[in-house]
């Protein structure tokens, strides 16, 4: 469970709270997604790119429950042995991009994971 960092991003009506009170009690009960490894960064590297926050574990818990419930594909009409390119435009870390490549070569393990 991820708390809100200060009061003042806490919800100001009572719909409100209630929508964030079920949403926290919905992350609860789903499985936390793997972050990819970033340990190679340092101080340094954060000058120039935003270190992943609540809102990059939130899209990597999501992107995996939706690929894992998905229905497998059928891939008789499609070149998954070729590439497939991955495009994050932004100043982060790339680890939503590199968590989606990961998800892919799992699906696709023939597939050229291309990530730029």
């Amino acid at each position: 469970s991820h708390a809100l960092p200060t009061k003042e991003l806490e919800p100001t009506t009572a719909g409100y709270r209630t929508l964030n009170t079920n949403a926290e009690k919905r992350a609860q009960e789903c499985p936390s997604a793997p972050m990819p490894d970033i340990s190679h960064l340092n101080s340094v590297d954060y000058q120039n790119v935003y270190e992943p926050s609540d809102d990059t574990y939130l899209l990597l818990d999501g992107m995996s429950v939706e690929f894992d419930t998905l229905p497998v594909l059928d891939v008789t009409d499609l070149d998954v042995t070729g590439d497939i390119s991955i495009l994050e435009l932004g100043c982060g870390t790339g680890v939503a991009s590199i968590h989606l490549a990961l998800l892919l070569r799992k699906r696709f393990p023939s597939a050229n994971i291309v990530h730029h």
